[in-house]
Parts: structure tokens; sequence; C-alpha cells
């Protein structure tokens, strides 16, 4: 294999197949990612469309989990909520590229960022878990967005295996290559997004999962924290007779329930346990914790931390909060039960889900407004008092709500957001 590091130049044009067999072109802008999984770059395609372009490190290295994700991809009908393949190429020398479409970092990772958090000091959000929390409203549609994914993998007999926040982003309707604050959190705010489920590196099938289990596989690679208790080994199984990790589908159940907390509530698994708690990196403390956990000596959630969330920013037109609250404990609550098998399966859970959150069928203006097929009628997002038009200002601007007409587009340009046509 050429050692050379695979490096592109900005300008650089690359002629690749698209995900219909048509070719495709696209201009490399910059680099924007390396690590683990290879190297990633912005790049646009011929009629204007943001892409990234994921390759391995170097010139004619065969990645796994690139070649996986291409196969998972294709295999996989499209679907709003999975990353989309617009192009890709095998190298004569070896290597494949992948071009995906460009999706931005989801509210709970923007919203955490450096220069972002101190807008927010006003919401309670900012300071209960270790992290800030979307306004609820937005974390449940982010939530119900990430079952519909992983719904549609399960429907297909593929499990995702690494389900957890850094991996769901969201579409944005916009054709900038970099948004600022201002421009993500209108979007946001307005809700112009689709959540997306990206990396699917790690996928395994049904059937590879049950090779796994019986020994006749290599494993699937999960991210500690995330990883269902009955994976570690050590787990005792009744029918083989032997210690074994119980790879099985509802390992991605689990993720989701944890996922879903960290978004609802900012808080990390484990956290409320204190001095107790793992580091995410310090995987022989999380295996330590995941076999008490295994023998139900704890959970890797806490109800306190449902009683911190910050409504301020919401209203809830179905029920009272304390309904609310307890009805989204139990439903995360089932899906991280330490025997898979008592968990729900994806297409249960979500209907479970849709009937918690009032979703019904959007109409042709919501539509037209959101791009979503679907909406929640239970929690609605008050865009006077998010904390998402609050991470927006970059604190210059002084509004006085008032004197806005509520509802008007002069209350987005009085927030320092640009008017859209």
């Amino acid at each position: 294999m050429d050692k050379r590091p695979l490096e592109f130049q900005a300008g650089d044009t690359l002629s690749l197949v698209g995900a219909g067999g048509e070719s495709v072109y696209f201009e490399v802008l910059e680099q924007i990612g390396a690590g683990g999984a290879g190297v990633v770059y912005l790049c646009v395609t011929d009629d204007g469309q943001c892409a990234v372009v994921k390759g391995p490190h170097f010139v004619g290295e065969v990645d796994e989990n690139l070649a996986r994700e291409l196969e998972m991809l294709e295999t996989l009908r499209p679907h709003v909520n999975v990353v989309r393949l617009l192009g890709k190429q095998r190298d004569p020398r070896g290597h494949h590229l992948l071009v995906l479409e460009r999706a931005f970092p989801n509210p709970f990772e923007r919203l955490n960022e450096e220069q972002v958090r101190p807008r927010l000091s006003g919401y309670a959000g900012s300071t209960g878990g270790r992290y800030t929390a979307p306004p609820p409203a937005t974390a449940l549609e982010l939530g119900y967005e990430l079952a519909r994914a992983i719904r549609h993998l399960h429907d297909h007999k593929i499990a995702h295996c690494d389900v957890k926040p850094e991996n769901l982003l969201v579409r944005l309707r916009s054709s900038e290559l970099n948004l600022s604050d201002k421009d993500y959190f209108e979007h946001l705010a307005k809700g112009r997004w689709h959540g997306v489920l990206i990396d699917m590196g790690g996928a395994r099938t049904f059937q590879e999962l049950t090779y796994a289990y019986l020994g006749k596989g290599p494993a699937p690679a999960f991210t500690p924290l995330f990883t269902p208790p009955e994976i570690l080994p050590g787990s005792w199984d009744e029918q083989q007779g032997r210690e074994c990790s119980r790879f099985t589908p509802w390992a991605d159940v689990y993720a989701f329930g944890l996922t879903l907390y960290q978004l609802l509530t900012g808080y990390v698994p484990y956290e409320h346990l204190g001095e107790r708690a793992p580091q995410p990196g310090d995987v022989r403390a999380i295996a330590e914790i995941k076999r008490e956990e295994r023998e139900g000596g704890l959970h890797p959630i806490a109800r306190a931390a449902f009683a911190g969330i910050d409504w301020s920013d919401c209203r809830i037109e179905q029920g009272t909060q304390q309904e609310l609250v307890d009805e989204l404990f139990e439903l995360i609550l089932a899906t991280l039960h330490y025997d898979p098998a008592r968990r729900p399966n994806m297409r249960r859970l979500l209907s479970r889900f849709g009937k918690l959150l009032g979703v019904r069928e959007a109409n042709g203006a919501e539509r037209e407004k959101t791009g979503r097929e679907w909406r929640q009628t239970r929690v609605t997002l008050d865009p006077f008092r998010s904390r998402l038009s609050a991470a927006g200002q970059d604190g210059s601007t002084t509004v006085n709500l008032k004197q806005i007409r509520r509802g008007g587009a002069d209350f987005w340009e009085n927030q320092g957001f640009r008017p859209t046509r």
C-alpha cells in the first residue's frame, strides 16, 4: 500500500459516481475533520449543493468502515432521517471515497460551544447537568426524528451499533457552506430542520449480530458509555451454557434511551452517581458500573434529572407538566431494562413515543414551513422566550418584546437575524 497521506487541495475537482449511477463532480473547499474514521473534506457539487467527502488516511488504504458505510447506504432505502449518499468512487489504487450530504451539529452540541453557552445564563437548562439542554420541544423532536431513523434501519434488518448524541446531526434548509450562530439558531427556532443519523461504518445486519453472539463473527464496536450492559464479557447465557456477550438490535434501543435522556436533561449517563460516575473515556470504570447495572443494582439515569428540565420556553398543550415528565421517564426507563428481551422494539417504541407527543400528519402549510411530514402537538416552542433565540444573539442587541409585533418578521430582525425571503 502507498503510505502517502490522502490529501486534497482547495479547488481540486473530484469526478465520482452519483447515487443514481450518473457522473457527478465535486470541488474540494477545505479539510474539516481527521481522526480514527479517516479524513473529511468540505466540498460543493457542480450545481451548488454542499457536501462532505470521506476517505482513508492513506492513498490505497482499504478502510473497512468506509466500505461498510458505502455498502449499508447503498442497501438501505433512502430515508429523510438517515444521511444521504451523494456519490462514491473506488480509486484505481484501492481506496474508497464517499460523498455524503452536509449536515450540521445538533442543537445540543451547538448550544454547548464555548462562545454560545454564556448567552444562556437565564435558563435552568444551562446549570442543571453537565451540559446545556435544548428547549424540551426541540429535544423531543430530535429524539423522535432519531427514533424514526433507527426504526427505518431495523425495518431493513440493520442495527446501527453506535447511537449517541454525536451521531445525530441536523439538516437545515440552507445552501450556505457555514452558518453563523444567528443563522443556525434562526433555522432551529423556526423549525426548518430534520434530524439526521450518521456514521453507518459500524452498522451490522441482524444476521451479523447473531454470528457475533455465537462467536462466529467479529463483534461490533460500541461507544463505551452508550453500550448496554449485556455486551460486557461475563454475561451468562442460559441457552448456550457459557459466558458471552449478547449482541442484539436492542442495543440501539438502549442507546436511544440514553441519547434522549441527555438531550432532554443535559445530564450524561451515570452523572447522578456523583464521585462514582465514570468519565466517558475510562473504559474500565464504565465496565464496572455496567456490571452493577446488569445485576439490577443501579440505573444509568436519575428521575431527579427530569425534575430539573427547564420548560420556560415551551408550552404544554395537553395534560400537566408532571404528567408529561412521568410519561417521558417511564418511556426512557423501558428502553434501559438490563434484560434486552424486556425492552420494546423500535416500531413499538416509536408508536408509544408518537402517542406521548401527540404526533399527527402535517398539513400542506406545515410541510411547506418545516419540510417535515409530521408535527407534534403536545409541546410547542415559544420562540419569543426561547434559548435558541438567545443563543443566536451576539450580546449587542437589546430588544423590548412589548414593542414588537408578535409573530412578525420584525421580531427576528430585532434579534439580529437576517430576514429570509
